[in-house]
């Protein structure tokens, strides 16, 4: 019993030694997102947010639904997001 013992212990500083030397690979930190996309995220290129959170919160996510939402409110929105709608209008038309 002894030798079993002293062989355990034996491996378990070997195998500490050994990892010591090579541990495992640490996964990289997710690269920082660039400054211009933290410029859109604070609200400068997002000039619909506040509007959309005012007139279409309850709307879901997709085909188009908030864009319609947004243009049924067109008398109501901000001079900035009139001015985001009507440019992103301007780019589908061509």
């Amino acid at each position: 019993m002894k030798k079993t013992l002293l062989t355990a212990v034996m491996f378990m500083f070997v195998a500490g030694f050994a990892y010591a030397a090579n541990p495992a690979p640490i996964a990289p930190a997710a690269p920082a997102a660039p400054a211009k996309q933290e410029m859109k995220r604070e609200g400068k290129e997002r000039p619909c947010k506040a509007d959309r959170e005012k007139f279409c919160a309850n709307v879901k996510k997709g085909k188009d639904r908030i864009k319609n939402c947004l243009k049924a409110h067109e008398n109501e929105l901000t001079p900035a997001c009139k001015a985001k709608l009507e440019k992103h209008q301007d780019k589908k038309a061509k």
